[in-house]
């Protein structure tokens, strides 16, 4: 997401742990001109400024950390008063882990692996994290495959309704933790 922001006219620091994927970030960056920057850190212990950012997004980012409620409270710190986070991930039910995890895996929409439903976020614990990280709930909104279209590509429906393997949340920073 950092190049599509960065082209939008945003600028963008995006972080990731491994040294293969800021490579070649920096490399995608280089062939479309785009001014995003990418530093090779831990998303847990970031580098970054305190209160240094209007916006922190943690796409696809979630589901795949040991200890979520940290990479929040670590977003929380980087945002200015008034500064928001993004956040897109998993709900971990029963029918997210089979879908996600299972099926989509076995019919290569992601490669096997990828995914372990038990890293999967409930929105009321990410509600919780979030707040004690100053951080208040502005909207959600679930996700949710369409199967019958996602067995020629992956189509999703977005939906304000309780139902949903995904979701996507916005909070808003009110307060130092």
């Amino acid at each position: 997401m950092a190049i599509p922001l960065a082209g939008e006219g945003a600028r963008v620091t995006g972080i990731d742990r491994s040294p293969a994927s800021v490579c070649a970030a920096e490399d995608e960056a280089g062939r479309r001109g785009s001014s995003a920057r990418f530093a090779c850190a831990d998303l847990l212990a970031s580098p970054l400024r305190s209160r240094s950012f209007d916006l922190a997004v943690m796409s696809d980012v979630l589901e795949h950390v040991e200890d979520p409620e940290r990479a929040v409270r670590e977003a929380g710190r980087l945002l200015r008063p008034g500064g928001r986070l993004f956040v897109n991930t998993f709900d971990r039910t029963r029918s997210s882990g089979l879908v996600v995890a299972g099926l989509a895996e076995a019919l290569g929409l992601v490669p096997r692996g990828t995914h372990d439903a038990r890293l999967f976020v409930r929105p009321a614990e990410l509600g919780v994290y979030a707040k004690a990280a100053g951080l208040e709930l502005e909207r959600l909104v679930r996700e949710r495959p369409l199967l019958l279209q996602s067995a020629l590509s992956w189509t999703i429906h977005l939906e304000e309704s309780p139902r949903g393997f995904g979701y996507s949340a916005f909070f808003r920073k009110v307060s130092s933790p």
